[in-house]
């Protein structure tokens, strides 16, 4: 499937080349013995011994803290000193130790979307479809078929591949979905849903996401800040000539070579980004740049008083009020298709 993929990055891995003894030295700062009690060193106010090293059945050496409640194996230790996850610590690792060619700027560049700019590629490993899947989708009116339309898909496996490296990026996990954005050959962006943090990953922030779908000409389009809310205003686009793209992060805008395509395409401009610094900000700049039009989901859509729900974009609109009353919201700006007169 993969070529030239020297390595992949696993536990057993890892532990093939450097033992748990030595994981602990460097990162613990203790050599585990069966014998002794200790002061975890990663609690400095702590002056008291009250940890341990021992065996377990399995036979992995474990540090036991009985204040803290810890029971931590050596990548338990990377974890927690890094803040890391289990497939972020195993690249530490591997980096530490020389296991793979390259440099920390590998790890940085790897974990969970951290940084702007990278070289490598994703490389995915797809699933089936799940009905609690489609359920995460369902809210916003988003189906399988505009899930297909916009190639979606949910993930067992993800990696990056550097070179001849192919480090882990995503396991499934039941708690934790992830879904990549397909945009063309090897050209992903992972989605995790359920996460507060690190909710997305990718490599080409020059992609236009929804780019591909875009029909040659319409009435009307909108830059918007998230493929979810393309989706979103898919569900209307055929009854109000209505389409959008999103760049890939709401920092970014377009080049000027894409604008002006897309100027050629469609006969009204806007942008449609949060009311926040960042979607303010962004918003002037295309204003300035290339004198769109602009719309925001204000204040009097963002209250938290008398029951009103928190909505910051489109998805979230259409989430909470449904298709007629987001319709309705539409037709304050746009005017139909089949009807004369100005549109937005």
């Amino acid at each position: 499937m993969f070529n030239n993929v020297a390595t992949i990055i696993t536990k057993e891995y890892i532990l093939q080349h450097v033992s748990e003894e030595q994981i602990f030295q460097r990162y613990l700062g203790l050599e585990p013995v069966e014998r002794g009690t200790f002061v975890n060193p990663l609690r400095p106010g702590d002056h008291n011994p009250g940890c341990n090293f021992y065996i377990n059945e399995r036979g992995t050496w474990k540090f036991k803290d009985y204040a803290a409640k810890y029971n931590w194996d050596c990548f338990n230790v990377v974890e927690y000193v890094y803040g890391y996850t289990f497939k972020e610590a195993l690249i530490r690792i591997a980096i530490d130790f020389n296991l793979i060619n390259g440099s920390a700027s590998v790890l940085t560049r790897s974990i969970q979307g951290r940084t702007k700019k990278a070289t490598q590629e994703i490389r995915i490993k797809r699933r089936s479809w799940t009905k609690e899947d489609y359920a995460i989708w369902a809210k916003f009116y988003i189906t399988p078929e505009r899930l297909e339309f916009f190639k979606v898909y949910p993930l067992q496996h993800a990696w990056f591949l550097e070179g001849n490296i192919l480090l882990d990026a995503y396991y499934y996990k039941y708690q934790d979905p992830c879904f990549a954005y397909h945009f063309g050959d090897y050209e992903y962006k992972l989605y995790f849903p359920l996460r507060t943090q690190g909710k997305f990953i990718h490599i080409n922030s020059s992609i236009l996401q929804g780019y591909t779908q875009l029909p040659k000409e319409a009435d009307n389009f909108l830059f918007t800040k998230a493929f979810k809310d393309v989706m979103c205003i898919d569900v209307f686009s055929r009854e109000f000539d209505l389409y959008s793209a999103a760049p890939m992060a709401e920092t970014i805008v377009v080049s000027d070579e894409l604008f002006s395509d897309i100027y050629n395409r469609f006969d009204n401009i806007g942008t449609l980004f949060d009311f926040d610094r960042t979607g303010i900000t962004l918003t002037r700049k295309y204003v300035e740049k290339f004198k769109t039009t602009s719309y925001f989901f204000n204040t009097s859509f963002r209250g938290t008083l008398f029951g009103k729900p928190k909505i910051k974009d489109f998805a979230d609109y259409l989430m909470y009020n449904g298709i007629d009353k987001t319709k309705r919201l539409i037709e304050q700006f746009i005017t139909l298709k089949q009807h004369d007169g100005e549109a937005f």
